[in-house]
Order: C-alpha cells, then sequence, then structure tokens
C-alpha cells in the first residue's frame, strides 16, 4: 500500500524549518515506538531530569520523548531513554523548545517568560520548590499530564 503526503509552504524558509525539526526528531534512536503522549524538553536547571522523568512516565504507563539540553557537550546523543542536545545559551533553549514542538521545563524565571511570549508550552518550577530532585520530578509529571489533558 502505498501513501501520499502532500505538504504547502509559504515560502523556502518555512520548508526548511520543517525539514530541520524532522531530521532533529528522527535522528534519535530514542523515539518511544507507537502512541507517543507528550515531547518533553529539560533545561539545565536539574541535571539529569530528563531519566527521572522516563522512568516515572514508563511506571505509570505514558510514553513521553524527553530531551534535555546541557552546554557541556558538542554533539547530540542518546543515553537511558533521553536525548541530550548541545546548547550555548537560552536562545538555543527556545529553538530546540520551537523545533520539537516541546514542552519545556524550566526553572528559570526568565526563560520560562520567555517561551510563553513565543506560545512554546513551559512548565515553569523552582527547584527549590520541591524537597528533593525526585519530588520535583513526581510534581512535573504531574503538571506535564495536565497539559495532556487539556
Amino acid at each position: 500500500m502505498k501513501v501520499y503526503l502532500l505538504l504547502c509552504f509559504e515560502s523556502l524558509s518555512e520548508l526548511e524549518d520543517f525539514v530541520r525539526r524532522l531530521r532533529l526528531v528522527s535522528s534519535c534512536s530514542c523515539t518511544s515506538s507507537g502512541g507517543l503522549c507528550a515531547r518533553v524538553l529539560c533545561d539545565e536547571t536539574l541535571r539529569k531530569l530528563g531519566g527521572l522523568l522516563v522512568r516515572i512516565a514508563r511506571d505509570h504507563g505514558l510514553k513521553l520523548e524527553v530531551f534535555e539540553v546541557c552546554s557541556g557537550i558538542s554533539d547530540r546523543y542518546c543515553a537511558d531513554g533521553v536525548t541530550y542536545l548541545p546548547v550555548k545559551d537560552d536562545l538555543d533553549v527556545l529553538k530546540y523548545a520551537r523545533e520539537l514542538g516541546a514542552i519545556l521545563v524550566t526553572g528559570d524565571r526568565k526563560l520560562a517568560e520567555g517561551a510563553k511570549t513565543l506560545g512554546i508550552p513551559v512548565i515553569f518550577k523552582p527547584p527549590s520548590a520541591a524537597p528533593s530532585k525526585e519530588v520535583y520530578a513526581i510534581e512535573v509529571f504531574e503538571e506535564i499530564k495536565k497539559f495532556l489533558k487539556r
């Protein structure tokens, strides 16, 4: 069976943007198979938050595609169900969130406000609001579930 897909773009830059997003998402072997429920991008507020979110989601039967930005790397890589993306500054974080169509998880108020201004869905939660990284991850997961119900 052949399936044809017709896409229409207003400009060449719109087409290039689409291809760039497609490459970004398809280049990772961590992509959940079947029934992707949400795509999440974690900033550097809490390191390794992505891994905790993957574990919590798996325990609750929800599939998340989790990306985590890291300023200490130069190339994208996947580990433990999380895709790590290289960034230099907040502009890169916003670019990835927009390209991926992901929910941005951050504890940085300025980054959260900037993302909201650009129409990017944001979960803003300062790390000091939770007693531990694990509790923080559980609370963020609950917020992600609320986003999915909207």
